[in-house]
């Protein structure tokens, strides 16, 4: 960034770019801290851009996390159920198998 005190070009360069031109000294300064004007806020705009999409970033990484942990939580939930619901069918067969047993002996 260049501060009012500070000059982007030397005495000899403003010249050339005086002639090259065909500006009077004033009209170059005009043109000069217009460009510098432009060029501060195309870093401004660029420095907001870069934090938007890192928040954006941010923002969808979070969600795919979250997508991601509630995934896996359903599916270790299916398969404790499927596991509880085997369980609970092959103990219902062992209790129907010693009944039969049971009756069978009496």
């Amino acid at each position: 960034m260049i501060y009012k005190d500070e000059k982007a070009f030397t005495e000899e360069e403003e010249n050339k770019l005086e002639s090259a031109l065909g500006l009077e000294p004033d009209d170059l300064q005009i043109v000069l801290e217009t460009a510098a004007f432009i060029l501060e806020q195309v870093g401004f705009l660029k420095t907001t851009l870069v934090e938007t999409i890192l928040v954006e970033t941010t923002l969808v990484e979070a969600t795919l996390v979250k997508t991601t942990l509630v995934e896996m939580t359903l599916v270790e939930t299916t398969f404790v159920e499927m596991i509880l619901v085997e369980t609970t069918f092959v103990e219902t067969i062992l209790v129907e198998t010693t009944l039969v047993e049971t009756t069978l002996v009496h």
